[in-house]
Parts: structure tokens; C-alpha cells; sequence
């Protein structure tokens, strides 16, 4: 069972979890209703439904270019300076890129372009 907060005034829903995890990063004002509001609408216009194509493509190149940098300083942890621990595994850094925050949505982007890309380069030969 979730609790909701729920703010009278725009009738947004804040689930309890959002609202633990925004007490904990302190980013929730407990003093200011105004500063909670506007915390509370930035995250809803960063949900992904409530993004226009631009802002989808463009968080899309920047997590992607993102997601290339992390994997070159995987690369680079495994097989050039060779700095790994017997304990760490490629295979879980590798997916651990690619899940990381907001990634997996971008990442399923990528995926489903990725099979297309594949799937025309198929029919066409």
C-alpha cells in the first residue's frame, strides 16, 4: 500500500517513496508550501510522457553520449590500465550502465532503433 500526499491546492500526488527519498536528499522544504509545489511539478514535467519529442531526443543524445563514456572508462578499467578487483565482473558494469537512473528508458530507445537498424539492413539484402 502506497500513501499519497496530496497538495489541495493543484491536487498533485507525491507518493510516500518520492516523498522519503526527497526528505533524504533534502530537497524537500518543509517550511515553504511554495517551494514544495514547484518540486513537486518539476518532477512531473520530467516524466517521460510529459516530454515533447525535442526533449525525449534530446535527453535520448545526451544519456546515449553519456552511456559511451561510461563504457569507454570500462573499457579502459579492464583492458588497457588493467586497475579491475578479482571481485568485479565486466558483464555486471556493462548493465549497470545501461540501468543506471533515468538510462533504462534510453536504453530500451536505443535497443528498439538498434533492431530496426538490423531488421531493414536484413530485408534489404
Amino acid at each position: 500500500m502506497t500513501r499519497t500526499y496530496v497538495n489541495k491546492e493543484n491536487s498533485n500526488n507525491l507518493t510516500y517513496s518520492d516523498y522519503e527519498k526527497l526528505k533524504y536528499q533534502n530537497k524537500l522544504f518543509f517550511k515553504n508550501k511554495e517551494e514544495n509545489i514547484r518540486l513537486i511539478h518539476q518532477k512531473k514535467n520530467k516524466e517521460l510522457f510529459n516530454l515533447s519529442l525535442r526533449d525525449i531526443s534530446k535527453n535520448f543524445s545526451n544519456t546515449f553520449i553519456n552511456m559511451l563514456n561510461d563504457l569507454v572508462i570500462i573499457i579502459d578499467k579492464y583492458f588497457i590500465k588493467k586497475t579491475n578487483k578479482s571481485n568485479d565482473s565486466l558483464i555486471n558494469d556493462i548493465f549497470l550502465i545501461f540501468i543506471i537512473e533515468e538510462r533504462l528508458i534510453y536504453s530500451g530507445i536505443f535497443f528498439i532503433l538498434l533492431g530496426m537498424f538490423f531488421y531493414f539492413m536484413d530485408i534489404s539484402s
